[in-house]
């Protein structure tokens, strides 16, 4: 009898245990999340679209039973470039076959894989996720809208509502007129920030020109610049915002002064930038000829580094002006597919990956000794990882709350919040997207590619005549169909703007 009852008081205590362990015990649900970029991981044999292995992977699990979030991720490669060109493939051919492949690799996955619920967000398939705004500000999921300053929630916004986390990069953009250090260390040449900043960038060229008049490779080492270093292709995204997300030639944008959908092609700027680019061809200033094993003196780069946030001795070989038009641009970050069988939990997973240290921490940089170290508050990558100032590369985590890699300064959130405070940074326009069918996909992605075969003519050509090849290229557009398509996105705009 003595037995029975010491056994009734064991298990009674047993039961009070579990019930006391109870979310220990929860039935955990699996979640998919898929990653575009498992080589950060180093995961060097990843098969599309199957399941990825990682020490990372599974302490992110455990760290999500400590935070009595009832799911299991499984991690998987989502493919985000397209392999199907060939040589005999044309430049515009290719280039529609990338742009198609992007625009519908959303689509392709839910084809692919029915199971997938966290996805990296594509813009131009933001109706292929679930909007997040009510699910945030629940209590469970409140401290990841507290993890972000206000402004990267804002400016990532698609048509007024959330599709996405971001995955806290200071999404600040600038224009920088960049220079080699060495170079001007080699020569001895001193600039002057204020008359440098005041320049066109052919004034520059004309400016640095005369150390190349004789000879376009200095040294072996330096050639003064290209078309490439200087972003030709691209125009200016202070004033013109592109149609589509993530494509900076697409010739379609939006003119953020007058809020007119605009054919890029047509505009002034983008003539100045082509007929720059031929002249470097034409000059050989790109030292197209040679093997390029060199330097360019010159560059202009628009994602940016933020003097703010670099520490004082990373990027020592480049000296860097800002020409002082800041603005804030999307984020990358992760959705959840509307077809998923789980949204809230997965919401859950997505939202405390961005609001807990320890699992940012994870997904940045590994595990702690073994694949970083800490010092003197900076994490330190114990392999080759590429880095900014403006956060690392990682698919998952937040870089905001994450550990400052040694090129970021250790304040970086309380640096980060002070540069956001200024509401001049939201530009007109930016949380325009256009809704967009299969056939105006169609007549979109061959505009764009005829765009992008003209910048790369006049980057790698000489063109007798760049007016009438500019007339040439704006006729194919219209026999594309683009005064139709501009009509139609523009009442899109309208409408938005209405509301």
């Amino acid at each position: 009898m003595k037995k029975l009852k010491y056994f009734s008081i064991l298990l009674l205590c047993s039961l009070h245990c579990l019930l006391l362990s109870g979310c220990s015990f929860q039935k955990k649900e699996e979640i998919v999340w898929y990653i575009s970029n498992p080589h950060f991981f180093h995961i060097e044999d990843a098969v599309p679209y199957e399941d990825l292995s990682s020490e990372r992977f599974d302490l992110f699990n455990k760290r999500l039973e400590e935070l009595d979030i009832p799911a299991k991720v499984t991690f998987r490669y989502l493919p985000d470039m397209d392999m199907s060109s060939d040589e005999s493939d044309s430049i515009t051919d290719t280039y529609k076959k990338s742009l198609d492949f992007s625009a519908h690799l959303i689509r392709t996955l839910k084809e692919q894989d029915p199971q997938a619920d966290i996805v990296p967000f594509s813009p131009m398939e933001y109706r292929e996720f679930v909007a997040l705004d009510d699910s945030l500000a629940s209590e469970k999921n409140s401290s990841v809208l507290d993890s972000l300053p206000d402004p990267i929630w804002n400016v990532n916004r698609i048509n007024g509502k959330t599709y996405q986390i971001p995955r806290g990069s200071m999404p600040l953009s600038d224009t920088i007129y960049s220079f080699s250090a060495s170079f001007l260390k080699d020569y001895n040449l001193t600039l002057n920030e204020q008359e440098i900043t005041s320049m066109t960038p052919e004034e520059v060229i004309d400016f640095l020109f005369p150390y190349f008049e004789d000879n376009r490779l200095l040294d072996k080492k330096y050639y003064l610049t290209s078309a490439d270093d200087l972003s030709l292709g691209n125009c200016n995204y202070y004033k013109y915002l592109p149609l589509l997300r993530g494509f900076s030639d697409s010739s379609l944008a939006v003119d953020r002064e007058n809020g007119k959908i605009v054919n890029l092609l047509t505009t002034e700027e983008m003539l100045n930038n082509l007929s720059l680019a031929q002249r470097i061809y034409r000059e050989d200033l790109d030292i197209h000829t040679e093997l390029q094993t060199a330097v360019p003196v010159f560059t202009i780069e628009t994602i940016t580094t933020l003097e703010e946030l670099t520490v004082s001795t990373a990027y020592s070989d480049r000296i860097r002006f800002s020409l002082g038009k800041r603005y804030l641009c999307p984020s990358i970050g992760n959705g959840v597919l509307n077809t998923s069988s789980n949204q809230q939990l997965a919401i859950e997973v997505l939202a405390a990956s961005m609001y807990d240290e320890t699992l940012s921490n994870l997904m940045i940089y590994g595990v702690p000794d073994k694949d970083y170290t800490l010092e003197n508050g900076h994490a330190i990558y114990k392999f080759n990882q590429v880095i900014s100032s403006v956060g690392s590369f990682s698919p998952v985590g937040n870089n905001l709350i994450a550990y400052p890699n040694e090129y970021e300064v250790t304040d970086k959130v309380l640096v980060s919040e002070k540069l956001l405070e200024d509401e001049s940074l939201l530009l007109p326009c930016s949380n325009f997207v256009p809704d967009v069918d299969d056939t105006t996909w169609e007549q979109i992605s061959g505009i764009a590619a005829i765009c992008h075969e003209a910048v790369f003519t006049a980057e790698s050509e000489e063109i007798s005549d760049l007016n009438t090849f500019l007339k040439e290229q704006n006729q194919k557009l219209y026999d594309a169909g683009i005064e139709s398509l501009l009509s139609g996105i523009q009442s899109q705009l309208d409408a938005q703007k209405e509301d």
